[in-house]
């Protein structure tokens, strides 16, 4: 991918309306009237207007497409193709191995007719497929309600006018040039040109991603305004809030800008996930093995038994190939998998988080790289001014807001301080005006904002405000049933405002002000800006040349050394002088002793200037011609002062911080702060931490454990060097022990992270929450938006929906995600172990012609009944720790698991083998049977040889399972000794007590002894099975022991899995 199309990435919205061509926002009536004849528009009264006739829509539609959105993939948006997706969960990882089992099954049964249990096995191995792929699907359901975003703000009916009528229809057969009715409470369902309004509020939060509703008007916009700029366009999604009008339809379906938008981020799924990965591989490797045992048993069976017709061999074939290579197939694996999967995307969702793909929680677990911004672990909607820096000094927000309560309170006005302050004046003018938050308030509230006062209050000559001492004393009364909605900065500017301004006031200063243009803001630039307008301002006129001129005053709020640099003067005790050095050095001083007090400063500038009455500033043309000061970086304002605004820390975030570094996860936080300001947030945050590090790393080391990550480090990098950064240093970054910040990031800086990230075969995973985090997102292995407004779009692009992205439920997410992987790894270690002791009696009943040892149904019941529950319990197994020790996982997804394999088929499987045959051959001997006389039984007809024989298949079965019984908790315990206090997993003990029951039930129960071919054994079995237990147990204590305490040898990795 080029460099610029990195940008193009980046710069979302640049790239889209690159494409996006419009001009309808800049014609009149007339002209578009010309341009669609047949919409029939009357030029005199739009009301009667008669639109298309529904020949010609349906004419348009079969030549346009309908106005559906198809994104890259529509099985996301379309509907749940019940059918195909069945079909796919069936062909899904270890499923194929039960599919396989069941043709196997069967294809030995039509070998053999007369083997009438293999096909009850192959219809009872499909009905459990079928159970397991229908519960797979029906949580895929559920989450796909949860997921499904861009559909929620496509509107299903509309109204248009055709046929000189009113005519509802459905939204997916509206065409360009019909004419929409837009009534209170519509979702937009195409792009329209409004043509004609009243009293019309339109909200677009998820272009926006703000709440705040816009009034829009049919007039004609000027030739170069561009038509995201426009107040006469109105786009797809859209809600309307209050009004009504009638408009045209001139873009539908991919065409309109939210389907472009879906278009270039629906979700795709990506790569296989690490886990699908890893049982991909597995399987190609129990399939060799499953036939390699296969083949090498067919050709000994060949070698040691005489060949007389094609019907020997199909005996060999089936008994010494079919059946070893079913044998080998652990049944089990794929009901744990798919039941371990719902319980985690369950349990998830109870904390409200919803993944698109339920591999993907494999994915989640194994971030080495956790990206998210400064919201994750600072609570931005506690936000509140600490201080205030104007007239070269720096007064603490209660100091200030004490003094102008009591100064306000005073009845001489003419001695009022606030009066008499010219930079607050401004200042506090600027923070009202430049500002999105919007006030609510309760009607219980209403009645305190009708009172009338004799006490005027002035700001900035421009307004004046009544107030009396009543009104103070009843203020706090007032703002507890107050509510103000907005970005975190705009609110605590607000709140600021309300602690010594009734709302009343609030309302009139901004009645007052009419805003003729705003850029909101924006990462690029960083500034919140507008030109506002009095009465005062619109009566005071100054010809030139004859055009009449007005005075208008431009208001900007922002990243204060941005807007500072922007700055030629500086307001300073009622005079504006120029900055000069020593201005420049107060400020920085000020900004520094801000910064080191953990506060983000804004800064506040203005500037007033001559322009024509009238002007159009929406014209870009217009607004460099007579503000060049705005598009250029002519430095023309005047700076007033600059606010420190306080963001807490959540809490409990150390704990979370502790979690991820004992995990190996770096964490990175990215922030449209100013360095020293995230500089001096770290340090404060390290301070915690770190001591609660040492009370840990002390307790490590008294329990034998230790971990070179506990002393944490802050590193602060400003995203404008990003592109100085070599490979060097990001491997540095990405080895700190500690925490990254970015500062002053934008989202293409986010996009680059993520991409280098990945570079170093990192898995990365991210928070966003609006459009602009789209690229990261998608680029990311797991991202993860909060839904919220404005986030609409980002959840097409991301893995997971969540209900807030706080660091602490992202950790418990990893650590979720982290314990399906080590939990499904013990439940193949459990599940494995048994594999050898079931394939050998195959083996002796094959080549030294022993009587049947395990039949199929005891192999099913084994797989299937007794040892699936506890298998399944080990997902609910908590671990002490996200334990990941020092250095980061390396991707080994395309690795043959030999040392899982090792420990189950030989370390484990050799064990409970060894228990097995002596249980098996001392039962014989009980009875006076010698090994070598045990296949002479086969051709016995006497009542009591079969019971011996039921006896020792009864030992051998026995020993297995109680010797896994044992094994389990060994399992479950991974590096941890049993015998340490930990807290006991109840499902698992109950999955444990169910296991042994169901074996006590099949030895006891006359009816099932007969149904599995098994007698009660004698009594010195059950000594010799839970003896094999023991051994296991304490074999898997020594293993921990060494592994825990040694595992910098490489001979003790070996015993590692």
């Amino acid at each position: 991918m080029s460099e610029d199309s990195n940008k193009d990435e980046g710069n979302l919205f640049k790239k889209i309306f690159k494409e996006y061509y419009l001009t309808e926002h800049c014609l009149s009536l007339k002209d578009l009237s010309d341009i669609y004849p047949l919409s029939r528009i009357n030029t005199d009264d739009v009301m009667a207007s008669r639109g298309l006739t529904s020949e010609e829509a349906q004419f348009k539609l079969s030549l346009e497409g309908k106005n559906i959105i198809l994104g890259n993939n529509f099985k996301v948006k379309g509907r749940f193709v019940w059918f195909k997706a069945f079909i796919l969960e069936i062909l899904h990882t270890f499923r194929l191995l039960m599919l396989f089992s069941a043709i196997i099954c069967l294809l030995i049964f039509f070998l053999d007719m007369q083997r009438t249990m293999e096909l009850s096995i192959s219809i009872f191995l499909t009905t459990i497929l079928t159970l397991l792929c229908i519960g797979s699907l029906i949580q895929k359901k559920r989450i796909s309600e949860h997921v499904k975003s861009f559909q929620k703000i496509i509107y299903k009916e509309c109204e248009v006018i055709r046929d000189n009528t009113i005519t509802p229809i459905s939204a997916i057969n509206v065409v360009c040039g019909d004419l929409l009715k837009i009534n209170e409470g519509d979702r937009l369902v195409a792009d329209v040109r409004l043509l004609k309004s009243s009293n019309l509020l339109i909200e677009s939060s998820w272009l926006t991603g703000q709440s705040q509703a816009f009034k829009y008007i049919p007039d004609v916009e000027e030739k170069h305004t561009e038509a995201y700029a426009a107040r006469n366009i109105i786009y797809k999604g859209s809600y309307c809030i209050q009004g009504s009008g009638l408009a045209l339809v001139v873009k539908t379906g991919n065409d309109t800008i939210i389907g472009k938008l879906i278009k270039e981020h629906t979700y795709k799924y990506k790569e296989k996930t690490s886990l699908e990965k890893e049982h991909r591989v597995f399987i190609i490797t129990i399939t060799i093995i499953s036939f390699l045992f296969g083949i090498l048993t067919f050709i000994l069976g060949i070698c040691l038994n005489e060949i007389k017709n094609v019907s020997n061999i199909m005996t060999l074939f089936i008994n010494g190939f079919l059946v070893i290579v079913l044998s080998n197939i652990p049944h089990g694996l794929t009901v744990i998998l798919t039941t371990q999967l719902i319980i985690i995307a369950q349990r998830l969702g109870k904390q409200h988080m919803f993944i698109k793909k339920l591999e993907m929680a494999a994915t989640f677990g194994e971030t080495t790289v956790l990206l998210c911004c400064k919201d994750t672990i600072m609570d931005t909607s506690q936000q509140k001014i600490g201080n205030v820096w104007f007239n070269n000094q720096i007064m603490n927000e209660k100091d200030l807001i004490k003094r102008l309560q009591e100064e306000k309170a005073n009845k001489d006005g003419s001695k009022n301080w606030i009066n008499k302050n010219l930079e607050l004046n401004i200042l506090i003018e600027i923070m009202c005006l430049c500002n999105r938050a919007v006030v609510e308030h309760h009607s219980s509230s209403r009645n305190s904002f009708q009172n009338s006062s004799n006490t005027i209050y002035s700001l900035n000559d421009n307004i004046s405000i009544n107030f009396n001492k009543k009104e103070i004393i009843n203020e706090d009364h007032s703002l507890e049933n107050i509510y103000i909605k907005g970005k975190p900065t705009d609110v605590s500017c607000l709140k600021f405002i309300t602690k010594f301004m009734t709302t009343k006031e609030l309302f009139l200063l901004r009645e007052l002000h009419t805003i003729v243009y705003e850029e909101a803001f924006e990462v690029q630039s960083r500034y919140h800006l507008i030109i506002s307008l009095t009465e005062k301002d619109k009566n005071t006129i100054t010809l030139n040349n004859g055009i009449p001129y007005i005075s208008y005053t431009l208001m900007v709020k922002g990243a204060a050394e941005e807007v500072f640099r922007r700055c030629s003067s500086i307001h300073i005790n009622d005079k504006n002088v120029e900055i000069s050095t020593e201005v420049k050095e107060d400020f920085e001083k000020a900004f520094l002793l801000l910064a080191e007090k953990q506060q983000s400063c804004l800064g506040f500038a203005y500037k007033k200037f001559l322009a024509p009455q009238g002007l159009n500033f929406k014209n870009e043309k217009m607004l460099q011609m007579y503000c060049p000061f705005i598009l250029s970086n002519i430095n023309e304002w005047s700076f007033v002062g600059m606010v420190g605004i306080e963001t807490l820390i959540r809490k409990n975030i150390q704990k979370s911080i502790n979690q991820l570094h004992r995990a190996g996860i770096s964490l990175f936080i990215t922030s449209g702060d100013h360095p020293e300001t995230l500089k001096a947030v770290g340090n404060n945050m390290l301070q915690k931490i770190n001591v609660n590090s040492k009370k840990v790393v002390e307790r490590e080391f008294m329990e034998g454990e230790t971990n070179d990550r506990s002393s944490k480090k802050i590193e602060v990098i400003h995203c404008g060097s990003l592109h100085l950064l070599t490979d060097y240093h990001w491997k540095t970054i990405l080895n700190l022990n500690g925490i990254v910040f970015f500062a002053r990031t934008k989202p293409e800086d986010r996009y680059e992270i993520v991409k280098k990230c990945r570079y170093f075969n990192e898995i990365v995973t991210v928070t966003g929450h609006g459009i602009l985090d789209s690229p990261a997102l998608k680029e990311a292995n797991t991202g993860i938006v909060v839904n919220a407004i404005g986030s609409i779009l980002a959840q097409e692009a991301a893995d997971v929906i969540a209900k807030d992205t706080t660091l602490q439920a992202i950790t418990e997410g990893i650590n979720e995600g982290k314990l399906l992987h080590k939990n499904f790894n013990k439940s193949i270690a459990y599940t494995l172990s048994h594999m050898l002791p079931e394939i050998i009696p195959i083996l002796l009943t094959f080549i030294f012609g022993f009587p049947l040892i395990l039949n199929s149904i005891q192999l099913i019941v084994i797989d299937l009944i007794t040892e699936l529950p506890p298998s399944i319990a080990l997902i609910y197994q908590k671990e002490r720790k996200l334990e990941n020790p020092k250095t980061k996982a390396k991707n080994k997804s395309n690795m043959i698991p030999w040392k899982l394999l090792s420990y189950s088929y030989i370390q484990i499987g050799i064990v409970i083998s060894i228990g097995c045959l002596l249980s098996y051959f001392l039962t014989y001997l009980h009875y006076g049977i010698y090994p070598s006389q045990i296949s002479s039984l086969n051709i016995s007809i006497l009542p009591n040889d079969k019971e011996i024989i039921q006896e020792a298949s009864a030992a051998w079965h026995i020993t297995l399972v109680i010797s896994q019984v044992f094994h389990i908790f060994s399992c479950a315990t991974y590096r941890t000794s049993i015998f340490r206090r930990q807290k006991l997993n109840k499902v698992l003990l109950l999955a444990v007590l169910f296991e042994v029951t169901i074996t006590i039930l099949l030895l006891t129960v006359p009816f099932i002894n007969d149904w599995l071919f098994i007698k009660p054994p004698p009594y010195f079995v059950y000594v010799i099975a839970i003896t094999t237990g023991i051994i296991i147990t304490m074999y898997n204590e020594v293993r921990k022991f060494l592994l825990r305490r040694s595992n910098k040898y490489l001979w003790v990795k070996v015993f590692s899995w």
